[in-house]
């Protein structure tokens, strides 16, 4: 929003159209003890000043080239083509918010539709919103969408989903009251069937939510007969994606999933300390009344030519509130545009192809690095896509990882971060690491192992 600058003639002007004296008089309903009499802040500075500062804190910044960037957890390292921030940055799409009024829009709500297109067809369901903020958002929605159609209050997440979508269904709960209970696991990644088809059984829970891959990495065991098992308790599914995965494995609605989420950042948006990201949300045509948020439709005018329109907006607004299934019900306009943009200058083909090159990049990273001694592969033998987990078992971790760091890679993501240990990472590859990288970056690794 732009700064409008008055003068003081304006302002008397404004204040006298109200009724009221001065600018103070405009406040006299703020309480005082409420209100502050000056701000502590520094003296204003001349404009090159600021920028010289600016640059003196940017400089702070580690900023890795992409082949020498191996972080992932849910925020991937793609490629992006120049046209996608070239057609984003267009002024008409330029705006935090979505214009809906179909008769100046008809543009912007094309591409939204464009965009629910392709998440419908990414994750093999049949209505997808305009999005929601991030993928934990998306998780935290997909619980509150079975609860509402379900009328049940209890709900099964797995463990080994990211731990911020755990967060945020947590958070999301503190009203709710819903039970929260751990989908059982035979071993690792193995899920106990039976025992939660007799925890099921007592018709008292709204859904069950799992992640392909999992946050680990992985893909899990049961997947196809969980489903199923679901469907006999009348529980609904719920699955977080990674969308490059499609091509490959079977897709949430081709498993029997309900509601498919995820984070939509690796669909051309590129990687930011605390974003903008991008939440997909999708399910079935059945639970369309309880999705929230905006359904852009695709009709006809009355000249009979192709018109978009705003088909459907569950807003906590709109809705009684005990009646939402969201809490923020808006969408990320641009960020959707953008990864519209994306998928469309990929193609089919194109977007295939750089889920081969990340697959085969981690794999072989994954083959090379378990070669140093003291570091493992956490679960091996358990099949992964472009992402899995390391131990490091004969040397200080963090020392190592520092050591990395100041070697200008960035070599995974500690569990630490995430409340676990130290010793275990994890470590992704895309398309944008060629072997020459992944080599370069095993040598370094395994040099400051052996310190």
């Amino acid at each position: 929003m732009p700064y409008i600058a008055n003068t003081d003639a304006q302002r008397a002007e404004m204040l006298a159209a109200i009724g009221v004296g001065s600018f103070e008089e405009l406040l006299d309903g703020v309480p005082r003890a409420t209100r502050a009499d000056r701000f502590n802040l520094p003296d204003g500075l001349a404009e090159q000043d600021v920028m010289k500062r600016v640059r003196r804190l940017a400089g702070k910044n580690a900023v890795f080239a992409p082949g020498r960037m191996y972080a992932g957890a849910g925020i991937y390292n793609h490629y992006i083509p120049p046209v996608v921030a070239q057609l984003a940055a267009r002024s008409e799409f330029v705006t935090a918010y979505t214009p809906y009024q179909p008769e100046v829009s008809q543009g912007l709500l094309q591409t939204i539709f464009e965009y629910q297109t392709y998440i419908c067809e990414l994750t093999g369901l049949d209505i997808s919103n305009a999005s929601t903020y991030d993928g934990a958002v998306g998780c935290a929605d997909a619980v509150n969408i079975a609860r509402a159609a379900t009328k049940r209050g209890a709900a099964i997440i797995s463990p080994n989903i990211h731990p911020h979508s755990i967060d945020v269904v947590r958070t999301y709960n503190i009203g709710w009251k819903m039970e929260i209970g751990k989908l059982p696991y035979s071993n690792s990644f193995e899920i106990d069937l039976k025992t939660l088809d007799t925890r099921l059984a007592k018709k008292d829970v709204a859904c069950v939510v799992v992640q392909m891959p999992n946050f680990y990495g992985y893909f899990e065991t049961g997947l196809s007969k969980l489903g199923e098992i679901c469907k006999k308790h009348g529980t609904l599914l719920a699955v977080g994606w990674y969308p490059f995965c499609a091509p490959f494995v079977a897709r949430p609605g081709d498993i029997g999933a309900d509601i498919a989420f995820g984070e939509g950042q690796p669909l051309g948006i590129p990687m930011g300390f605390g974003g903008p990201a991008l939440g997909f949300l999708a399910c079935r045509s059945d639970l369309v009344r309880f999705l929230p948020g905006r359904l852009i439709g695709k009709t006809e005018d009355a000249n009979g030519k192709t018109a978009y329109v705003m088909t459907l907006q569950a807003r906590e607004q709109h809705i009684r509130r005990d009646k939402a299934t969201s809490s923020i019900c808006t969408n990320q306009a641009l960020m959707a545009l953008t990864s519209t943009i994306y998928l469309s200058s990929l193609g089919k083909q194109g977007f295939r192809e750089v889920g081969e090159l990340e697959s085969a990049a981690a794999k072989y990273l994954e083959k090379e690095l378990t070669k140093i001694r003291g570091v493992d592969n956490a679960f091996p033998g358990a099949p992964f896509f472009n992402e899995f987990t390391i131990d490091i078992t004969e040397t200080d971790s963090q020392a190592l990882f520092n050591r990395l760091v100041e070697r200008d890679f960035l070599p995974g993501v500690p569990l630490a971060n995430f409340g676990g240990d130290w010793n275990r990472w994890l470590i992704a590859a895309t398309e944008q690491h060629t072997k020459e990288d992944i080599d370069e970056f095993v040598r370094a690794f395994a040099e400051e192992v052996s310190k």
